[in-house]
């Protein structure tokens, strides 16, 4: 899952009967209700105490209050019966559908006015409903994109609108609810959603900080009661992301390439994830990776936290923090970790839950002090590099990027400014989250663990390092240096 980034000031307003039987909008949650230029976004709601639902309206104003013409009006037609959607009015069968556990979605909706008619897509089951309001931005795809008389819709730009839901009928009749949502500048911050210490950590960033992260689910990943049931729809939920991270729709004022803020965690990167191939990936085809409102983020000790064993035989948490790249710096060492010689288990290998004893130095400023009898190994962080994008043939709106950070240089000198070693390592350091048997390795494509069992005399060295892309070039901005004191 993506992506992608908020604590928003929002104007939250309910208003209706005093009947215990009511709905609760879920999405646009509280957090996220500020939205690219014309993206397309879901309204859904719970229903509590809820016997026989009915006919749901959703509409949309521009401004403030729910007053005037508005700019979108979605409307259920269900079983007068029931209350729900019948079967009936459901697509069967859409060729661009996968589904989990879930099987309908509100972009199937086909009656009344068809399957092109954007006023119908309104899905009312007996635990929630949920609608899709287009923004503009995938006016092409599966949508005639015109109101109830057959004018074409307008689309939603830079601004406040207000939401209303109401119940027409069954239990819920004259029931309402009201919200605020926002079309308009603000930070996204995207990265990976697991595991889930990581996640919460995320979160926290992301509220206490005022970004958006993107988690509620995404037109075209209908996930209306948790993300074990979907329906994914890619071919709109991936421009809904992409637009998000740059918006490159025709007439998009803000989010653009001159004005987009968002940034990257990277933390547990896979390589074909959507992080690295969508979000990323915009990133790199806009080229804006290098934008000063383009940010990247690591732990400063390499993970959301470490539970470890120390050399007395005590077992230790120590918490990270989300930490900000400064600008322009392309590689950060985050921690080293000394072991006995010989108790390594080799490069880019990290076992959440290893026993090995160990000492770690969280400041490799001030250098690394360790025994003859003892090794270690330095964890670390890179970040993407500009570079160009091709398509990645059987992913829509994937993109493979042509240059990447591949490897680390190191160069390890005496007292006297000897070279005694160099070496070249790669980049990528796969984790061990949980025992299993084959183990199972997650890998992180912008992070690192280099190991070194120097076998050296006592004595003070000096390693310098510098990060090479994957053509073998140094990569500006990555070069670090520490001491190691061998004693």
């Amino acid at each position: 899952l993506f992506g992608l980034l908020f604590t928003l000031s929002c104007s939250d307003s309910s208003s209706g009967t005093s009947a215990a039987k009511t709905f609760t909008i879920k999405y646009p949650s509280v957090e996220e209700r500020t939205f690219g230029e014309k993206s397309d976004f879901y309204v859904i709601g719970l229903f509590d105490g809820v016997q026989v639902p009915g006919n749901i309206r959703i509409e949309l104003f521009k401004g403030e209050t729910a007053s005037g013409t508005p700019v979108r009006t979605l409307e259920s037609r269900v079983d007068d019966e029931t209350g729900v959607t019948p079967r009936s009015s459901i697509l069967p069968y859409y060729p661009y559908g996968v589904a989990y556990h879930l099987d309908m979605a509100p972009d199937l909706v086909i009656d009344p006015g068809g399957f092109y008619y954007p006023g119908n897509k309104v899905l009312v089951t007996k635990d929630y409903y949920g609608g899709i309001i287009l923004g503009g931005s995938t006016k092409r795809f599966d949508t005639d994109y015109t109101d109830a008389a057959g004018n074409p819709l307008e689309d939603l730009t830079e601004g406040v609108y207000t939401l209303k839901v109401t119940g027409l009928s069954g239990d819920i009749s004259s029931y309402s609810e009201t919200i605020q949502v926002y079309f308009k500048p603000i930070r996204k911050l995207f990265g990976g959603f697991q595991p889930a210490n990581h996640k919460d950590k995320f979160f926290a960033y992301a509220e206490e900080h005022g970004y958006r992260k993107l988690y509620d689910p995404l037109p075209g990943y209908f996930s209306p009661i948790s993300w074990d049931n979907c329906y994914k729809i890619e071919k709109r939920a991936r421009p809904q992301n992409s637009l998000e991270v740059v918006n490159t729709v025709d007439g998009a004022t803000c989010g653009t390439p001159e004005n987009a803020m968002i940034g990257f965690i990277l933390y547990n990167l896979k390589g074909d994830g959507a992080t690295s191939r969508l979000e990323i990936g915009k990133a790199l085809l806009t080229e804006v990776i290098d934008n000063p409102n383009t940010y990247f983020y690591y732990y400063n000790i390499g993970e959301p936290d470490i539970t470890y064993k120390t050399m007395e035989e005590e077992t230790k948490t120590i918490q990270g923090s989300i930490t900000l790249f400064d600008y322009g710096d392309r590689l950060v060492l985050t921690r080293a970790s000394i072991k006995v010689l010989g108790t390594g288990d080799g490069d880019n290998k990290y076992n959440i839950n290893d026993p090995t004893p160990k000492t770690l130095d969280l400041d490799l400023s001030d250098g690394i002090q360790l025994t003859t009898s003892e090794e270690f190994g330095v964890f670390g962080v890179v970040t993407p590099i500009p570079a160009g994008v091709t398509d990645d043939p059987d992913q829509y709106l994937y993109y493979i990027a042509d240059n990447w950070i591949d490897k680390v240089r190191y160069h390890i000198k005496d007292a006297q400014g000897q070279e005694i070693l160099t070496t070249t390592r790669n980049v990528t350091l796969e984790r061990e989250y949980f025992k299993s048997d084959p183990i199972q390795w997650f890998p992180s494509v912008y992070e690192f663990e280099h190991e070194f069992n120097l076998n050296l005399d006592p004595g003070t060295y000096t390693v310098e390092l510098i990060a090479l892309d994957r053509n073998g070039d140094e990569v500006s901005g990555s070069a670090e240096t520490f001491t190691v004191e061998y004693r």
